[in-house]
């Protein structure tokens, strides 16, 4: 459940980062290697998408059904702040549009 609530915060960063510039991006501490993991991250979720069912509900970001937790069918993630999280990664990084307005 934590991962839209960390996206939510990190991608933002990182994209405004990166549209400051190499020095912005310089500041941030390479051991954390945000970028990567940031990039990892989202082509994770873009890749995880949730086709298994069909009708109200299809294509709902998320995991898919039956996962641990998962008691009602919805998955554990929170769909409004990943969508987030998506839309300003697809603004940052253009190449992932078509995979994020799939999803």
């Amino acid at each position: 459940q934590w991962l839209p609530y960390w996206a939510n915060g990190n991608v933002p960063l990182l994209m405004l980062l990166r549209a400051a510039g190499p020095a912005a991006v310089a500041r941030l501490d390479p051991a954390a290697q945000l970028g990567p993991v940031v990039d990892r991250m989202m082509q994770y979720v873009l890749g995880h998408v949730n086709r298994s069912k069909s009708g109200p509900g299809a294509g709902w970001i998320g995991p898919f059904l039956n996962e641990p937790g998962d008691t009602n069918g919805h998955g554990l993630w929170d769909p409004l702040n990943m969508c987030r999280a998506l839309l300003m990664y697809s603004e940052g990084e253009p190449s992932s549009r078509p995979a994020v307005a799939a999803a």
